[in-house]
This record gives C-alpha cells, sequence and structure tokens, in this order.
C-alpha cells in the first residue's frame, strides 16, 4: 500500500521537484535557488501568486532529454493587464538567447482556490498562468544554459521591480 501524502505545506523529499503546494506565507527553504528571487518578487505584488517553479536543472545529464532545462512559474494573476504590461516589457528586454512563453492554464483547480484570497478587483476571478524562459539552443553546454536563465530571471525581476513603481510603458 502506498505511502499516505503529507499533511499540505510540509516536504515530499529532497529532490528539485519534490515539494507539494505550499502557502505562500511557508516559502522559505522549498525553492530551487534560481527562481527564488522571481518567485519572492511575483508574491511581494499582491497581484501575482506563484503556485509552482522549477529555476531548471541545465547540469542533470538527461535534462535535454528530460526537458529540465527551462525555467519556470505557475501563477495565479488577479490583475491580467499589469501582468500583460509585465510580459510585453519581460520579451521586448530579453537576450536573444532565450524564449519566453506565456500563456493560460484554464480555471484554477479547487484544491487551488480555497486558498486564493478574495480577488482585489471587484469581484474578477484570478486567471490562472504559466511563464517559462526557454534557452536557445535547448542543448546548449549546461553552464551556458544556467547563463542564460539567470539573465531571464534578472531580466523578469527588473521588469517587475519597475512596474511596481509604474514605470513600465504600455506595450505598443
Amino acid at each position: 500500500m502506498p505511502e499516505p501524502p503529507p499533511p499540505a505545506g510540509s516536504p515530499r523529499s529532497s529532490t528539485a521537484i519534490g515539494h507539494p503546494f505550499i502557502l505562500w506565507t511557508q516559502l522559505e527553504g522549498a525553492l530551487d535557488p534560481p527562481i527564488r528571487p522571481l518567485v519572492e518578487a511575483l508574491n511581494a505584488t499582491g497581484w501575482a501568486l506563484t503556485v509552482f517553479s522549477c529555476g531548471g536543472h541545465p547540469d542533470e545529464p538527461d535534462s535535454v532529454l528530460r526537458g529540465r532545462r527551462q525555467a519556470h512559474v505557475d501563477v495565479v494573476v488577479s490583475d491580467l493587464g499589469r501582468w500583460r504590461r509585465a510580459i510585453a516589457a519581460m520579451k521586448r528586454q530579453l537576450r536573444r538567447d532565450v524564449r519566453l512563453t506565456e500563456g493560460d492554464l484554464g480555471q484554477a483547480p479547487p484544491w487551488l482556490q480555497a486558498h486564493l484570497p478574495a480577488h482585489q478587483l471587484g469581484g474578477a476571478r484570478w486567471s490562472y498562468r504559466r511563464l517559462v524562459f526557454e534557452p536557445r539552443p535547448y542543448d546548449a553546454p549546461a553552464d551556458a544554459v544556467r547563463a542564460t536563465l539567470d539573465a531571464a530571471i534578472s531580466t523578469a525581476l527588473g521588469v517587475l521591480a519597475a512596474l511596481q513603481a509604474d514605470t513600465v510603458s504600455p506595450a505598443t
């Protein structure tokens, strides 16, 4: 008989993807170090909350075959206009050696909806989204991929900081 899952908020194992959903107030130590600053910045906005994140694992020997060379975050967003401005600014500012992909994940699942704060914007719903930074070429040496992903995360951090300061212009 399989072992029952641990209580919500507790780690499952020490592997890179061994954590279940953890409440935003309990994330300390549960994140891949490369993606941690982006997760913290998104959660600090008040309008984007991370649900899942991965900093990418290009150093793993089978990372190309297993698709573990990209960094990504799954988020719920309460201000879709602000989110879209952030994505547009990131796309304008990212280097050519990274592809940014962003999209809708559909309705947030019930297990997630139960943890979402009341929406701040007059009853509009949270939007469930994914943001992916994929290195080009995907099979570049691991150190080059890590540098590409780190630069992309740094760009995203700059965009979020500017947006929080209301200095990001709308997409043209």
